[in-house]
């Protein structure tokens, strides 16, 4: 296929020497490495594509060096990368989607307040776009300020329409991400039988895609709603499931 010959033209420039040749490719082929789950080669890879001449090209290296680096545990590295990939983005999308990873970044350090100051940008960059993508970033900004909002009281994140988002989504991935956000929220606001909906579709979403990761941790908010709820049993289930796909 395509993604295939991607990788495959990257190597043999490699192999020839030409890495400057190889380089607006190599954000495809480390992108291909990356969903295989082979995270030492998409590092190698994306680490190619920093240097193409487009500034789009580069983004992209740079952005998927940080998802790969943060797959692997490397925070300060990860930040770095999406820092980088936030310096050469040229459109109000694109730096909304690298202050959000900035701002997921230092929430995962523990530096809520830096994590809010990044994601209250990302916001206000995303909030006035249209799409499924901007949609998409909006959800993910909302759902981590909101998380760490509960370690600063008094920083909240805005409200959104909901409903609104859900309706934006175009794919399944897109329809997960917006639906455990709205659980999120609602299990932040107390709605425990909203909560529980929400998650609930956001698992027959994520069935679909049959990520095991993904659908291990939407078992987790889902066990977690149902014990909050009182419907110890069937948070006992759901955990029980996600502990076997771990």
């Amino acid at each position: 296929g395509g993604a295939t010959s991607s990788r495959a033209v990257v190597e043999l420039l490699l192999l020839a020497g030409e890495r400057s040749e190889a380089a607006p490719l190599a954000a495809d082929a480390g992108e291909e490495a990356l969903a295989a789950g082979e995270l030492s080669e998409a590092l190698r890879l994306f680490d190619v594509g920093t240097g193409a001449p487009s500034a789009s090209d580069r983004g992209r290296a740079w952005w998927g060096l940080g998802t790969a680096r943060n797959h692997l545990g490397q925070a300060d590295g990860a930040e770095a990368a999406f820092q980088a990939a936030l310096d050469v983005a040229s459109t109000p999308l694109e730096r909304g989607r690298a202050g959000f990873a900035l701002g997921r970044c230092r929430y995962n350090r523990g530096e809520h307040a830096a994590a809010v100051r990044a994601l209250r940008d990302a916001f206000e960059l995303l909030q006035g776009l249209e799409g499924p993508d901007a949609a998409l970033g909006l959800s993910l900004v909302v759902r981590t300020w909101a998380a760490a909002a509960a370690h600063l009281p008094g920083e909240a994140p805005p409200a959104v329409d909901l409903a609104a988002l859900l309706a934006r989504a175009t794919s399944p991935a897109q329809r997960v991400e917006n639906h455990k956000t709205a659980g999120y929220l609602r299990l932040r606001d107390g709605d425990l039988s909203g909560s529980i909906a929400s998650f609930h579709a956001a698992l027959l979403e994520a069935r679909v895609l049959g990520h095991r990761p993904g659908l291990a941790d939407l078992l987790c908010d889902l066990g977690r709603a149902c014990r909050r709820a009182g419907r110890v049993e069937e948070a006992r289930a759901h955990l029980d499931e996600a502990l076997a796909l771990a």
